[in-house]
């Protein structure tokens, strides 16, 4: 089996893309629906540094999806979806009245309608298209009224071709829309910074089935179902497969634009990490004797011993010794691989060191004296850390120190999980039980509240049947009070004559006839209408009874003519009879409903009667109860 490649010889790949094609990169990072208003406002140039903002490029910015009102309506669609699962969380309970529901409803927060964890800050997405600020340079066949010149961020004169702006807008937009549709909720192209780019805001509403939980199901935010957000299942993630679909894009859709898919760094941190490895597995299988340190030093260690190996062989030709040189920088990171390789002949590679010559010496100084180049780009490296936290940045800059603070914040968290895992655990395990034993003792408040609900309920229905027992025994009383009286009366008509002597001796005795007592009624209440009684004095009578009492009148009246019929006063009877036409009509001219109690006035037959008594009952009266006995006299 052949030895591999040593590492620095095996960095050494030419460049894969030809001169004149341009790299486009497509990130996306987590963010909350208040995070959107940050972006639009960056976009209105109301926040941030703006200091790299050209002004003669000011209609370079355009926007492509939605409008500004994107960041109030994610949030107000949030509320409400926050709002839609907390009832459908209530709507297992059972609740007696709007009462209890709005306190419950108010007793309750309010949740954020997706699911959080550590790794994913939240559930939408925030995303940049760019391309390298080459793409947008003028050529020689730009129009003039093309050409836009202005000075760029390094001081240089540059000028960029308006329709390759336009091109990219159009290209940009159209990716976009085929491949999110209605998840991109918003897209603005900056046009009007150094480079031209596109930001984007993705968002995914998902309804979740119902569960015991959530009886009505669930809405919430989740990007993530998508495959290029939340991976396809393979080894490659979200980011990888976003930026191959970028490329693919426009490398077929496209092919003139000359745009290709951004560096893979990610997969060229795993050839790294790889290489590192077959390094260190081929040492120590060999026995070499390492330092003490850890296992990337020690790789770096290997690499310099070969480089001090090559030397100590005797006089190396200048290309081969540029070479090495390069490769080493390249390996401390004093010049990144994507410059290591762009010099692909011996004029570019000795144009490349001479311009790092100042700073780290000639290609021989570099392989005769590593450890002292090392020292040099290490103290360049903390210079410049110095002086990006002292410098105010732009909105790249932040973006990458923010991401550069939760990635030191998760390597933290993960040092100290793994120093203390069991606690962790531990304590989980405590939180876990002190809700459970929370939402137990909630579910038994809960509980106990409806039962003593339901008491009182079950006491209000006894308490009603009695009162309506009560009603009806105190009707029956009132009826047979009624029946007593009327029996009485009967009674004393048909007794023996002598009796009737004796009431009549009494009778001339005060000097009253017995016949001016003939419109007395034998039964209290009825109305009694003489066949020679005036229409004036008829007219007093009915004008003095309001609705209720004229409601009365009937109920008895309608008595008195069914049970006179039975004892066979035949002259009280006829009077109850026309008593009780009258009544009736009278009913009719006011407008009022004997049956229901109700008094319409547009119903009236007279208007001047249908506003004499306007009373009405509360509730309706009881059905009218007519009890028929028929009384059986003997003689003696």
């Amino acid at each position: 089996m052949a030895a591999p490649t040593p590492l620095y010889e095996r960095s050494i790949v030419p460049s894969q893309r030809s001169d004149g094609r341009f790299k486009a990169v497509c990130r996306a990072e987590p963010a909350v629906p208040k995070d959107v208003a940050g972006v639009v406002a960056h976009g209105n140039r109301t926040i941030g540094n703006v200091d790299h903002i050209v002004a003669a490029k000011a209609d370079m910015k355009v926007m492509m999806i939605g409008d500004d009102s994107v960041a109030r309506t994610i949030v107000e669609m949030s509320d409400d979806m926050a709002k839609f699962n907390r009832m459908s969380a209530l709507s297992k309970r059972k609740f007696r009245n709007a009462r209890e529901l709005n306190k419950a409803v108010e007793s309750t927060p309010l949740k954020n309608p997706w699911r959080e964890n550590r790794k994913s800050r939240g559930p939408l997405r925030e995303g940049i298209l760019s391309v390298r600020r080459e793409f947008f340079e003028a050529d020689d066949n730009t129009t003039d009224e093309n050409r836009l010149s202005y000075v760029d961020d390094s001081g240089e004169f540059t000028v960029h071709d308006k329709q390759k702006y336009r091109n990219f807008f159009k290209a940009s937009k159209e990716f976009l829309t085929e491949t999110f549709g209605d998840d991109c909720i918003y897209a603005r192209f900056d046009g009007d910074e150094q480079s031209g780019h596109v930001h984007f805001v993705l968002a995914r509403v998902v309804d979740i089935e119902p569960t015991v939980r959530y009886p009505r199901g669930r809405r919430v935010f989740k990007i993530t179902d998508h495959p290029l957000i939340g991976g396809n299942g393979s080894e490659k993630r979200g980011y990888e497969l976003l930026q191959d679909a970028v490329g693919e894009f426009f490398e077929t859709r496209y092919p003139e634009m000359n745009i290709i898919r951004g560096e893979r760094r990610a997969e060229a941190k795993r050839q790294a990490d790889k290489d590192a490895t077959e390094v260190y597995d081929k040492a120590v299988a060999e026995g070499v004797e390492l330092p003490a340190g850890s296992r990337d030093g020690q790789v770096l260690f290997l690499l310099k011993k070969q480089m001090k190996e090559t030397r100590e062989k005797g006089s190396i030709r200048k290309d081969a010794r540029d070479t090495m040189a390069l490769d080493y920088l390249a390996a401390i990171g004093a010049i990144t691989e994507t410059v290591r390789n762009q010099a692909t002949s011996r004029k570019k590679r000795a144009a490349l060191l001479a311009q790092l010559e100042e700073t780290y010496g000639t290609s021989a100084e570099i392989i005769s004296k590593p450890e002292k180049v090392s020292e040099i780009h290490i103290e360049k490296t903390k210079a410049e850390i110095d002086r990006y936290s002292d410098e105010k940045k732009g909105e790249a800059d932040d973006h990458a120190r923010r991401k550069s603070v939760e990635n030191m914040e998760d390597s933290f968290e993960n040092a100290v999980s793994a120093v203390s895992v069991d606690a962790d655990k531990e304590k989980l395990k405590q939180k876990e039980e002190e809700l459970v034993a929370r939402e137990q003792a909630v579910q038994k408040k809960l509980e106990a509240a409806e039962e003593r609900a339901l008491k009182a309920e079950r006491a209000q229905r006894i308490a009603e049947d009695r009162m309506n027992a009560a009603e009806a025994m105190m009707l029956k009383a009132k009826t047979a009070m009624r029946q007593m009286t009327v029996l009485k009366k009967l009674i004393s008509d048909k007794v023996p004559e002598f009796f009737g002597k004796k009431v009549e001796q009494a009778f001339d005795k005060i000097g009253i006839e017995p016949a001016q007592f003939s419109s007395e009624p034998t039964i209290p209440g009825t109305f009694l209408v003489a066949a020679t009684e005036q229409a004036s004095a008829l007219r007093e009578r009915l004008n003095g009874m309001n609705n209720a009492a004229l409601r009365n009148g009937v109920a008895i009246t309608l008595d008195a003519v069914n049970i006179l019929d039975e004892s066979g006063e035949e002259m009280e009877r006829a009077q109850a009879r026309l008593g009780l036409k009258v009544l009736e009509n009278e009913a009719l001219n006011r407008g009022f409903d004997l049956k229901s109690g109700m008094h319409d006035p547009a119903t009236a037959k007279q208007e001047t009667l249908a506003y004499l008594h306007t009373d009405q009952p509360g509730e309706p009266t009881l059905k009218r109860q007519v009890v028929k006995k028929k009384v059986t006299l003997r003689s003696r």
